[in-house]
C-alpha cells in the first residue's frame, strides 16, 4: 500500500514538474522564468524524496546519502554545470531518515547546494577562482550524540556580504532553509571568513 502511495505521490510531483516546464516555454519575463525555475527544482526534490521511499525495503525511510547523491547529479543537470567547472566533495555518513525529516531535509540541502551553484562562482565558465584555487562546493552529513544529524554545506566562492542577516533576509531560499531547521528544532550557523558555510544541526 505504502509503495503505491509514494509511486503515486511522486508520478503526481513529476506531472506538476513538467506542467511548470511547459509553462516556462516560451516565457520572456526574466523573474518569472527565475522563480519557475526555482519551484521546478524544489518539486524534482520532494518528488525524488518519494522515488527513494518507493524503492526502499520498508517504504518508511530513505539513506540520504544515496539521496544527496542523486541530488547533486540532479542539480548539476539542471543549471547546466560543467563538471570540471566546479569540484565537489562529499563526505558522507549513513544516515537513515523517515519521510517526516527526509522531506523538510531535503529542501534544506537543496536550497543551500542551489544557492552556491547560483551565487558562489560568478566565473562559472572558468575551473578556478581569482585565487587560482579550484571552485569547491563540500559536502558533509554525519550522526552526533542521541541520534543528532549535522549537515554541512560549504563552498571556497566569494561568500556573503559580511553585513547581511541570513536569518532576516528578503531571499525565498534562506527563508525556507531557516524555517525549515526551525520546524525540526534544529540550529543553523554561518561561517563567512572563506566562502561560505552553513552548518545545520538538526535533533
Amino acid at each position: 500500500m505504502l509503495k503505491e502511495v509514494h509511486h503515486r505521490v511522486k508520478n503526481n510531483l513529476q506531472l506538476i514538474s513538467s506542467m511548470i516546464g511547459l509553462q516556462m516555454d516560451g516565457l520572456e519575463d526574466s523573474n518569472s522564468l527565475y522563480m519557475l525555475e526555482e519551484s521546478e527544482r524544489r518539486i524534482q526534490s520532494i518528488a525524488m524524496v518519494h522515488e527513494h521511499l518507493y524503492r526502499s525495503d520498508d517504504f518508511e525511510h530513505i539513506n540520504f546519502c544515496d539521496y544527496i547523491s542523486m541530488l547533486v547529479d540532479n542539480l548539476y543537470c539542471s543549471f547546466q554545470i560543467y563538471p570540471g567547472h566546479i569540484e565537489t566533495k562529499m563526505e558522507l555518513e549513513e544516515i537513515t531518515l523517515d519521510i517526516d525529516k527526509a522531506i523538510p531535509c531535503s529542501l534544506i540541502v537543496n536550497e543551500l547546494i542551489s544557492n552556491s551553484l547560483k551565487h558562489a562562482f560568478p566565473h562559472i565558465s572558468e575551473s578556478e577562482n581569482k585565487s587560482g584555487k579550484s571552485n569547491i562546493i563540500d559536502i558533509k552529513t554525519s550522526m552526533l550524540r542521541n541520534n543528532n544529524i549535522q549537515i554541512t554545506i560549504s563552498d571556497n566562492g566569494i561568500g556573503f556580504p559580511q553585513d547581511l542577516d541570513y536569518k532576516n533576509t528578503n531571499t525565498l531560499d534562506l527563508q525556507l532553509v531557516c524555517s525549515l531547521v526551525e520546524q525540526l528544532h534544529g540550529t543553523i550557523k554561518l561561517s563567512n571568513k572563506t566562502g561560505t558555510k552553513f552548518t545545520i544541526s538538526l535533533h
